[in-house]
Formats: C-alpha cells, sequence, structure tokens
C-alpha cells in the first residue's frame, strides 16, 4: 500500500511549521500498527511533499509512503522505494523497484563453544 496519507510518523518527518503535536501522529500510528503494517523504507530525501513556500514560510513533510505486511518484505527482499525529485506537484513521486537478484538476507553463523564440549560434537561435525 502507498500514496499520500497526509500526515507524518514522527517529528523528524517535519521541517518548518507549528510544533507537531502528539494526537496528530498518534491515530496514524495506532492505524498502521493494528492493521500489522511497517514502512518499507526508502532512498533519498526524507521529505516527500513542500508546501512551495520559502525562508520561514518553508513547509517540508514526509506525507507519502510505502507500506506493507512484513511477508511481504520475506517474500520479495528485493524491494526498493526511491523518493525522486519533485516534478510538477508538491510532492515528490516515488519509484518502486524490484531486484531478483537480491538474495535473502543472510544470517552469520554462531557456534557457541559448548556445543563443542558436548560428547557427540565429533560425531555429528
Amino acid at each position: 500500500m502507498g500514496g499520500d496519507f497526509n500526515v507524518i510518523w514522527n517529528e523528524e518527518e517535519k521541517f518548518g511549521g507549528l510544533p507537531v503535536h502528539i494526537n496528530e501522529i498518534d491515530d496514524f500510528r495506532h492505524c498502521i500498527t493494528t492493521c500489522n503494517l511497517f514502512d518499507l523504507g526508502f532512498k533519498g530525501s526524507i521529505f516527500t511533499w513542500w508546501n512551495g513556500r520559502a525562508e520561514e514560510d518553508c513547509i517540508f513533510k514526509r506525507l507519502d509512503r510505502c507500506l506493507g505486511i512484513i511477508e511481504l518484505q520475506q517474500l520479495w527482499p528485493g524491494l526498493e522505494i526511491n523518493h525522486l525529485s519533485k516534478i510538477g506537484s508538491d510532492h515528490n513521486p516515488m519509484h518502486l523497484t524490484y531486484n531478483p537478484s537480491t538474495g535473502q538476507i543472510k544470517k552469520a553463523f554462531r557456534l557457541l563453544n559448548f556445543w563443542i564440549k558436548h560428547e557427540s560434537f565429533l560425531d555429528v561435525v
């Protein structure tokens, strides 16, 4: 799911304007959590919207994002979202790509020393 949600997730997703009040973001956070969604992340600028004004009247926010269920990232680990440069709109376009050659995240092998002392260790290894 992706789109313009017209709300930010936290204070870091806004620059300029009035301070963010917690009530503005609580409903959004509750909805995302209740639906078991997570942010797919992004590359590029954090801000996806600009009010078009300059200097002290300038406001930037991250209003656009791609959300998914955890299985989405497990099934397609090569998903990548890029925030592109603004062109003709007050919102930056997002570009979703899938690179099937990006393999599963490999976990490092860890040997716990107590296994070496187990009586059947050498037989199994």
